[in-house]
């Protein structure tokens, strides 16, 4: 099923935020294979340490995905605020409509409303191919790239 309009877009209470993003991480985090799992008690404490900004993607009760991001200050200034992407994933099953970039656009908005002067989206090499023209038709401009080496 994906039709958009069957979708919601849900700002979450705390606890549901929670939750739900460490069952979301657990399905993102076999899809781009990191070498270990995430951590429910992370979670918490990122989310109530941390102003955020956090939707879902349900369709009826069962969640499809979502986006989690952070605000910051930047590490070099201060006087910089900045906002990092922890997760926006949409579930294979349930790509393809506009859900995904309705996170997106809800996500530069609420950066907007909160005065954030950096804010930063990832793409990884298991992201949906034209994710990155998504981002630069968003205003959002390729950085740099990151390359990885675990120890875990």
């Amino acid at each position: 099923m994906s039709a958009s309009s069957t979708y919601q877009i849900v700002e979450p209470q705390l606890t549901e935020a929670i939750q739900s993003s460490y069952d979301i991480l657990q399905e993102f985090s076999k899809e781009i294979r990191f070498p270990f799992r995430p951590d429910l008690d992370s979670i918490d404490r990122m989310l109530r340490n941390h102003k955020h900004y956090c939707r879902l993607v349900k369709l009826g009760n069962l969640c499809c995905g979502g986006i989690l991001c952070l605000k910051l200050t930047h590490p070099f200034n201060d006087s910089v605020s900045m906002s990092c992407e922890c997760y926006y994933w949409i579930h294979p099953d349930h790509r393809g409509g506009t859900h995904g970039l309705r996170l997106i656009r809800g996500y530069s908005n609420w950066c907007e409303r909160e005065s954030i002067n950096i804010s930063c989206l990832v793409s990884t090499e298991s992201s949906p191919s034209g994710i990155d023209k998504v981002y630069n038709k968003l205003g959002f401009n390729l950085n740099e790239r990151t390359f990885t080496r675990w120890s875990i």
